[in-house]
């Protein structure tokens, strides 16, 4: 038998009216029921993570700038966990980042040329101020290799150097020009008809 706590299905309700109890009942459960709902959460994920995972990760490749403008939002929400698991993070896997970034150290010093701030301010004005891929104004940039360190045939010359916004640089990563821009097809992100001799 309901009483004035349990939830109420009444016949004699119009729809709204039964949507506005509904919507306060559900608000007033989770309120009143946070520990179950965290416990059912972390069990569902111990037994489901691998496809949540994959999932995830599936529709983040579809939808890049929605990933983007959620974690900026989360970023912001949330400075002081970040900064703590930035911190973490560090700690964790300190030795290991120290031996990749030794490690592309060593190959950038053994690659030929040089790009001087003179360079880098030439190639902001050849790209009018604009980020090579996205065509937005660029702000902070990377100074990015076309062809990537990590490839035969890399240079530091300005001649392999392009401008990005930090976001195109990342999703770059060590992709070629002609591999990133066909992942920026796959993915939904505009490509330009300029960037194809690049």
């Amino acid at each position: 038998m309901s009483t004035e706590v349990d939830f109420v299905k009444n016949q004699n309700w119009c729809k709204p009216c039964q949507s506005d109890y509904n919507r306060t009942y559900s608000k007033g459960w989770r309120a009143d029921n946070q520990e179950k709902i965290k416990e059912d959460r972390s069990e569902y994920y111990a037994e489901n993570g691998d496809e949540i995972r994959r999932k995830s990760k599936e529709y983040h490749a579809a939808h890049p700038e929605q990933k983007k403008q959620a974690d900026k939002k989360w970023r912001d929400a949330n400075a002081e966990r970040k900064k703590e698991n930035d911190k973490n993070w560090r700690i964790e896997n300190g030795v290991r980042k120290y031996k990749h970034e030794k490690k592309r150290r060593q190959r950038k010093a053994e690659i030929p040329g040089v790009c001087t701030d003179k360079d880098v301010d030439a190639l902001y004005a050849k790209q009018g101020g604009r980020c090579t891929y996205c065509q937005e104004k660029l702000g902070d940039f990377h100074v990015d290799h076309i062809i990537p360190v990590v490839v035969e045939g890399c240079t530091h010359w300005p001649s392999n150097r392009q401008l990005l916004c930090p976001f195109c640089n990342v999703s770059k990563g060590k992709k070629s020009h002609e591999e990133y821009l066909e992942y920026r097809r796959i993915v939904g992100l505009p490509v330009f008809d300029n960037q194809e001799a690049a």
